[in-house]
């Protein structure tokens, strides 16, 4: 989307390539080291970097590697930009609506507390790392990314995977509700807050309409042509093979949208069903 619009790109890699229309730089988190070409020109930071929360199950070690990988990426960035003076206009850094943590039913909007356990903790430690840049005079704006709903990535991956078996459960007690955004949406909100200067702050970056998850499960298994079986995968199987980690699914999100909204955008994606709809046109 954005060299559809024009834009250059300079990513940042561990394993920069030849890309068409893209140029690639090498960075070191874990050593600090980057290679300065990459800011060459550049305008607009946009920070997605961090290790996969969902890749591995969360040991002491694997919990630091995912705060870390997101702290230490946009510091690095910062204490670069510091010993160049160069001038940027806004950094638009991905965050997480896990910040929240498990809330029930209780309707989550950006000044609302944060959560309890890791992946709040997490989050606040991300938030506050990019935040380091106003110190920068940027122009920094956060957004809480609920479940991205994508074929290439993302949330839907696992739900493919266990579809092959030809039904798809609710997990849980499929009462807890999921915040979700298409991959399109998300991709224009980031790109409505490079080109708008008044996008600033934190936002939740999620359509307007969470759904319970057995709401959810019964949309996507119609969309695939699955069978839905109604008897959900119980707390305790998820919690035992998961552990800590049963969090990401069992925990009930519901955030709203209302503050993005008034920044006058509008989501393609509104509903869970036109989202997959769009997604499985098949």
């Amino acid at each position: 989307m954005l060299l559809e619009r024009g834009y250059d790109i300079a990513l940042l890699s561990r394993n920069p390539k030849p890309m068409d229309r893209i140029s690639s730089y090498a960075w070191n988190i874990e050593k600090g080291t980057m290679d300065l070409g990459a800011l060459d020109k550049t305008d607009y930071i946009i920070h997605l970097a961090g290790a996969g929360i969902a890749d591995r199950l969360w040991s002491q070690e694997r919990k630091k590697e995912i705060i870390d990988s997101r702290t230490q990426s946009i510091r690095l960035i910062y204490q670069n930009l510091k010993k160049l003076n160069q001038p940027i206009k806004a950094c638009i850094s991905s965050g997480g609506i896990g910040y929240y943590g498990n809330r029930g039913d209780e309707l989550l909007k950006e000044e609302s507390d944060p959560g309890i356990g890791f992946l709040p903790q997490s989050c606040i430690e991300w938030e506050r790392a990019v935040s380091e840049g106003n110190e920068l005079d940027l122009r920094i704006t956060q957004f809480r990314v609920g479940m991205v709903l994508s074929r290439k990535g993302g949330g839907l991956k696992p739900l493919e995977k266990l579809s092959s078996f030809s039904v798809i459960s609710p997990i849980g007690d499929g009462t807890q509700f999921i915040s979700w955004i298409h991959i399109q949406d998300l991709c224009r909100m980031f790109i409505k807050a490079i080109e708008s200067s008044e996008i600033k702050g934190i936002y939740n970056a999620v359509a307007p309409n969470p759904v319970r998850n057995r709401e959810f499960t019964l949309a996507l298994a119609k969309a695939m042509h699955r069978y839905s079986f109604l008897p959900s995968v119980p707390n305790f199987l998820m919690k035992t093979i998961l552990g800590e980690m049963s969090s990401i699914i069992l925990d009930s999100t519901r955030v709203s949208s209302e503050k993005i909204q008034h920044s006058d955008f509008e989501f393609q994606f509104k509903t869970i069903e036109k989202a997959f709809l769009d997604l499985y046109p098949n």
